[in-house]
């Protein structure tokens, strides 16, 4: 009985195949195209650039607190009701900065410091009016991702799960009568800057690092 041996061709066939449906099941398979047979995917970042590309998308970056309008205690209240945003938009202008992040690449769990410029927001009553400054300003980035093999021997970015920005600290300050109503609106107007910061993060953490293959895992 003789038996032939697979052709290089098929052995070849054979073995791409093998690789495409583990890349497929990493939901990566969009990275075959940087095989280099290499240790890493040719396109992928380190850890420490993955982790500076955090950092660089949200530093210095411009935002809108969005206009906030209602009832307390019989007094009805606007804040951020002025055109302050860029094009003209309604709302308190906000520029944000960010540090330097660390973070658990098996968790997809990240960290990093951040601040805010001096924010400058308008309050009227049906009692009176003031401008209230918020200054000091601290935040925490904490964004975290669905992490999958690569394929390869890394990890893929493959879904932004969540982009919370929390302030930190603050300070208001005013004349007295914009520092009282600090004591009324001031903890919903950090409510959304915390929750405006975060949408801004999350659009543009979606469209600069879903998707990255991170690789070497170690050191």
């Amino acid at each position: 009985m003789r038996f032939r041996t697979k052709s290089r061709l098929a052995v070849w066939t054979s073995v791409c195949a093998s690789m495409m449906l583990a890349i497929s099941a990493a939901g990566a398979a969009e990275l075959v195209s940087h095989n280099g047979f290499e240790a890493c995917w040719s396109q992928a970042l380190t850890k420490p650039q993955f982790l500076s590309l955090l950092q660089s998308t949200l530093d210095a970056r411009s935002g809108c607190v969005a206009p906030q309008t209602g009832m307390s205690s019989g007094i009805s209240y606007a804040i951020c009701n002025t055109a302050a945003c860029a094009g003209g938009a309604m709302g308190c202008a906000v520029t944000t900065h960010a540090g330097a992040f660390s973070g658990d690449f098996g968790s997809g769990i990240f960290s990093g410091p951040g601040s805010a410029d001096n924010i400058i927001a308008p309050i009227t009553t049906s009692i009176s009016s003031c401008v209230l400054t918020i200054s000091n300003v601290t935040l925490n980035y904490a964004p975290s991702y669905t992490v999958q093999a690569d394929g390869n021997s890394g990890d893929y970015m493959a879904a932004l799960l969540q982009s919370p920005l929390t302030v930190t600290n603050h300070t208001f300050s005013g004349d007295a009568f914009c520092t009282s109503l600090a004591n009324l609106y001031g903890a919903q107007l950090i409510t959304q800057i915390e929750t405006s910061g975060s949408g801004t993060a999350a659009d543009l953490l979606q469209a600069a690092t879903v998707g990255e293959s991170v690789c070497p895992l170690t050191p």
